[in-house]
């Protein structure tokens, strides 16, 4: 028996704070706010923290990355219908540092939504409303239940 998991409104109760309900140990590690959440689109408030730094007080590039591929996912999670899909590739274009302490928004979107595929899209600005990344990223059907994940644990 399949059961349908509302994850927009599992979502959604959190917006404003921080997303009480994620599996996810790195995108808790994190601590990020969920400041805006949308169908198919997700705002994240974060702070560039130390752990999050390379040796010159700037936002290590492999964190870029885990900004984006949460804020992605999470985007495509108000979506999804129930189904559980994962990241297949992430392209990432940093194109400019954030210092420690930053205040930094990540915006993750849907683009397509397919049976086996979704497109997405995201994009991290600093205090200043700069662009500093963006990114694409393909997630792909894992033929699971988001309900196996959240419910049964």
């Amino acid at each position: 028996m399949h059961h349908i998991f509302d994850t927009y409104h599992y979502i959604k109760k959190d917006e404003g704070g921080k997303f009480h309900g994620s599996k996810s140990a790195a995108g808790n590690w994190m601590q990020y706010i969920l400041h805006k959440v949308d169908p198919g689109e997700v705002h994240m408030a974060l702070t560039v923290l130390p752990e999050m730094c390379n040796p010159l007080k700037n936002l290590h590039g492999g964190i870029y990355s885990l900004i984006m591929d949460e804020a992605v996912g999470l985007a495509f999670f108000s979506v999804c219908n129930g189904e559980f899909y994962t990241t297949c590739n992430l392209n990432v274009e940093h194109l400019k540092s954030a210092a420690l302490g930053e205040k930094l928004i990540a915006i993750g979107k849907v683009v397509k939504h397919g049976k086996k595929v979704a497109y997405t899209e995201g994009s991290i600005y600093n205090s200043k409303n700069e662009l500093i990344c963006r990114a694409t990223s393909n997630l792909i059907n894992t033929g699971k239940r988001i309900f196996d994940f959240y419910v049964e644990q």
